[in-house]
């Protein structure tokens, strides 16, 4: 268990009159989902009472070797977290599925309150079967953060078809980190007067450290109110904390198939994860030059990471 879980999160600081007067000095117009992805659609789960917000890229192959990924963002985040390094990927012979979580982004629910683990968990399981029950592709799962808790759940249950791969990004079995959220929530700012101070202040603040996918992604985040403020308020979510990371590690490393570990630093492998490691029973794979949003600094590496699974394994 590791305190500075969320350290690399960086320091966000306060839009206020305090704040000083320093700003990112580049563009902060924001970027469309269409410059990073070929569709967008709402794809309602009847059985869920809910209708996801999912973005894609590329086309199933069918081909011997071709992959479907699908990822999971992270609490507060949005699918266009993924937005550039699904960019990086287009080319490949793969599909990208990403889709906003209940209470997330542009995903709309009957109930927008319970967050808990077990209710992500059918959410995104429920959703796959819909839309890959009679896939030909092989499919690899990618959750970051709470989004890897609810992927790596999601993989355990046995219903994913053609799973071949899960992936989880900077997630560890969490609950010791766990206090310092509330640090990190209360310095935010609750409102912001333009969608251009919000994409300011996640570059200046160190919430992000690459422009162009904080002009993606910040903006998905955000809806009108007083202003604008965020679409998911964390601070409700406080409750399901604990159930998201409870008995992680366990879960991943029962999980069948290939199972890879994405992390900013070495420091952040419970116990339990760290003999698992030495026994070879997952593959690691470290970012130490990135934040704690690993596929928004640095796409580029993260997508070459993903698609090297389909060079160097032969499933």
């Amino acid at each position: 268990m590791q305190k500075d879980l969320f350290k690399k999160m960086g320091p966000p600081l306060p839009l206020s009159a305090s704040m000083p007067k320093k700003s990112f000095n580049g563009e902060m117009t924001a970027l469309s989902w269409s410059e990073f992805f070929d569709t967008c659609e709402d794809i309602r789960v009847e059985s869920r009472k809910a209708t996801f917000r999912v973005h894609r890229i590329g086309k199933e192959k069918g081909d011997e070797g071709a992959l479907t990924f699908i990822l999971l963002h992270g609490a507060g985040h949005t699918s266009l977290s993924w937005a550039l390094c699904a960019k990086e990927m287009a080319d490949a012979n793969c599909q990208v599925f990403a889709f906003d979580c209940r209470a997330h982004g542009s995903t709309t629910s009957d109930d927008e309150e319970d967050l808990s683990v077990e209710v992500l968990t059918e959410d995104a399981t429920s959703l796959i079967e819909q839309c890959f029950n009679e896939t030909k592709n092989q499919i690899v799962i990618v959750g970051h953060s709470m989004g890897g808790a609810i992927a790596a759940r999601v993989a355990a249950s046995g219903r994913v078809p053609r799973l071949v791969a899960t992936i989880v990004i900077d997630v560890v079995e969490a609950l010791a980190a766990l206090p310092g959220m509330h640090r990190i929530l209360e310095a935010r700012p609750q409102h912001f007067p333009t969608l251009e101070d919000a994409i300011n202040w996640s570059i200046y603040s160190g919430m992000l450290k690459k422009s162009e996918s904080a002009r993606v992604s910040i903006p998905s985040q955000l809806v009108p109110s007083n202003g604008l403020t965020w679409r998911t308020r964390l601070e409700k979510t406080e409750p399901f904390w604990k159930g998201w990371f409870t008995d992680l590690s366990k879960t991943f490393l029962s999980v069948k198939g290939h199972r890879v570990l994405i992390l900013a630093g070495t420091d952040r492998l419970d116990k339990e994860l760290t003999i698992a490691h030495m026994q070879g029973r997952f593959q690691l794979i470290l970012f130490p030059t990135c934040g704690h949003t690993i596929q928004e600094d640095d796409p580029q590496r993260t997508a070459q990471a993903l698609l090297q699974l389909q060079t160097k394994n032969k499933w």
